[in-house]
C-alpha cells in the first residue's frame, strides 16, 4: 500500500513540470509571481536578516494603503514595477509570513551544503512522502491501540481512507511554498498525534514518548499555525493519566504535566521571538500584511466564517456530463455567486466539501445517538472522537476567515477521518453489523475515484491541460 501511495505522489509531483525559474507578471492586478519564497527565506536566514533580501517597490510606502489590490495595480501600471504576490509587506520590506520550518529544515541546509537552491518540486515531493509515512503510522497506531481485531483489511481500508483525506495528492500536484507550508504542518500534526496514540497504549505513562509527540505538534506553530489546535487532543488522551493516578497533585503529577506542555512552551517562545524581531509583536505572525487579492488588514464580513464552514462540510460535487465529469464552483454554481458577493469570501478552485469527497464521514452523525455513545464509551473512544470533530471544526473556522480553497481541506479532513475510524472500529467491536465494511469499502473506493478524477480538473492550479498537454490529450481521448 505504501509503495503504491508513494509512487502516485512522485508521479503526480513530476507530472506538471513546474519550474522555479523566472518571475512572471500577471495582468489585471499587475502583480509579479515569484515562487521562490522559501529559497529567499533561507537566504535571509543565512544573512541574519529578519526580512527577505529582495527590494520592495518604493511606491508601496507612498500609497495610502499598500494592501489595497486596486491601488497596487494602478501604481504598478504607472511605475512599471509590480509588487510580489502573496509576500508579506511591512515597514518597507518583504517578509515571508508562511511557517519558517521548511526553510530551516530543507532549504537552508541544502543551500549551505550545495550552494544552490532546493527546487520546490523536490521539496514538495519529499514533504509529501513524509506525510504519507506519517499518515500510515497514524493509521497503524490507531488500529493497534483501538482495533482489537486488527487485520490486513482494516490496515488497507483505513490506510487508503486517511491517505485520501490528507489531500497529499492534491498538494503535490502544484509544487509551491503554499503547499510546502501545509505539508510540513500536516506532517508534524499527523506524526505528533500518532506518537501520542502510541504513548497512550503503554501500560505506564511514557514521558519521553509524550514529549516527542508534543514537540511535533508544537512545531505546527512554525509551519502551519492553525494546526496547533491539535494540541487539544492531549486532553482526551492523557488527562486521566496525568492527573488521576496519584489521587492528588504531586511532584509526579507536575512531571507528567510538564512532559505534555513543556515542548509547546519552548516552541511557543521561539515563535514569539521570531514574530517580535520581524513585526515588533510576539503574537503577530504577519499574515495580515500579505499582498493578496483583498485587503487582509481591513474589516471582514461576519458571514464569511459560516459560509466557509457550510461549504467545507456540505457543498456537493458540481457534476458535469463532460470530461472530467465535475467542475469547480463558479459564480453560476447554485447560489454561490450571490453568497460570495454578500460575504466577500475569497474562493480559489474548489470542488466540494467533506461529505462529497469523504461520504464515509457521515457515520460521525451517529454520535448524536445515545446508543452509539454507549458503544464508544465501552470502547473508550467517545471523548477522543468528539474532540477530533471539535478540533477539526475549530481549524475549519480559522481557515474560513481567509478563504475557501481545496488545499485548506488538508488541515482538517484527516481529523474527521480519525473520528470516523474510531466509530467504525467501535461498531465492529460491539455490534458487528454486516453492512459496515461493504459500505465502508464502497465509500472509500468512491473517494479514491474522486481524488483521481480531481487531478484532471482543467480549472485547478497547474492543470495538466496547460502544464502537460500531451498527458491531457491522452486522458481526453480515453474518456471522451
Amino acid at each position: 500500500m505504501l509503495v503504491i501511495q508513494i509512487a502516485l505522489v512522485v508521479m503526480v509531483g513530476i507530472s506538471t513540470h513546474v519550474s522555479d525559474e523566472g518571475t512572471g507578471v500577471v495582468s489585471g492586478l499587475e502583480f509579479a509571481v515569484d515562487p521562490m519564497q522559501y529559497q529567499h527565506a533561507a537566504d535571509a536566514i543565512l544573512a541574519r536578516s529578519p526580512h527577505l533580501l529582495i527590494d520592495a517597490p518604493d511606491w508601496l510606502a507612498e500609497i495610502d494603503n499598500p494592501f489595497d489590490p486596486k491601488a497596487r495595480a494602478a501604481a504598478a501600471l504607472e511605475t512599471g514595477w509590480p509588487s510580489l504576490w502573496d509576500y508579506a509587506y511591512y515597514n518597507g520590506n518583504y517578509y515571508s509570513y508562511f511557517g519558517v520550518l521548511p526553510a530551516l529544515l530543507l532549504f537552508l541546509p541544502y543551500k549551505v551544503l550545495t550552494g544552490t537552491h532546493l527546487s520546490n518540486m523536490a521539496a514538495t515531493i519529499f514533504l509529501s512522502i513524509i506525510v504519507v509515512l506519517c499518515t500510515a503510522t497514524l493509521t497503524r497506531n490507531t488500529l493497534a491501540r483501538y482495533g482489537r481485531n486488527r487485520n490486513v483489511r482494516d490496515i488497507v481500508l483505513f490506510g487508503m481512507f486517511a491517505y485520501i483525506a490528507s489531500g497529499v495528492v492534491y498538494l503535490v500536484f502544484y509544487p509551491s511554498f503554499y503547499h510546502e507550508a501545509i505539508l510540513s504542518g500536516l506532517a508534524c500534526a499527523l506524526g505528533g498525534v500518532s506518537v501520542w496514540i502510541h504513548a497512550s497504549s503503554k501500560p505506564s505513562f511514557s514521558k519521553r514518548l509524550v514529549s516527542v509527540g508534543s514537540l511535533l505538534v508544537a512545531l505546527t506553530l512554525v509551519s502551519r499555525p492553525p494546526l496547533v489546535l491539535v494540541c487539544l487532543l492531549a486532553i482526551p488522551l492523557f488527562w486521566q493519566r496525568v492527573f488521576l493516578p496519584d489521587q492528588k497533585v504531586s511532584s509526579a503529577t507536575w512531571s507528567r504535566f510538564a512532559s505534555v506542555v513543556a515542548p509547546f512552551l519552548i516552541i511557543g517562545i521561539l515563535a514569539m521571538w521570531w514574530n517580535y524581531i520581524r513585526f515588533g509583536n510576539p503574537f503577530d505572525f504577519g499574515s495580515n500584511y500579505n499582498l493578496t487579492g483583498f485587503d487582509m488588514t481591513g474589516p471582514k464580513s461576519e458571514f464569511r466564517v459560516p459560509l466557509g464552514i457550510i461549504m467545507y462540510i456540505f457543498s456537493p460535487l458540481n457534476i458535469d456530463f463532460q470530461f472530467p465529469f465535475f467542475s469547480n464552483y463558479t459564480v453560476d454554481t447554485f447560489f454561490f455567486g450571490w453568497l460570495q458577493w454578500r460575504t466577500g469570501t475569497i474562493i480559489e478552485p474548489y470542488y466540494g466539501g467533506i461529505i462529497a469527497f469523504l461520504p464515509l464521514c457521515l457515520i460521525c452523525l451517529t454520535l448524536l445517538s445515545k446508543n452509539v455513545q454507549s458503544h464508544l464509551v465501552k470502547f473508550n473512544t467517545l471523548s477522543l472522537s468528539v474532540w477530533c470533530l471539535a478540533v477539526g471544526i475549530g481549524i475549519m473556522l480559522i481557515d474560513s476567515t481567509v478563504a475557501v480553497t481545496q488545499r485548506y481541506q488538508s488541515d482538517f479532513f484527516w481529523l474527521f477521518v480519525l473520528a470516523t475510524m474510531l466509530i467504525c472500529l467501535a461498531f465492529d467491536e460491539v455490534q458487528k453489523p454486516q453492512w459496515l465494511y461493504p459500505a465502508a469499502i464502497a465509500c472509500v473506493s468512491f473517494s479514491g475515484i474522486i481524488m483521481l478524477v480531481n487531478l484532471m480538473a482543467p480549472e485547478r492550479y497547474c492543470a495538466w491541460v496547460a502544464t502537460n498537454p500531451e498527458l491531457w490529450q491522452v486522458l481526453t481521448s480515453l474518456f471522451s
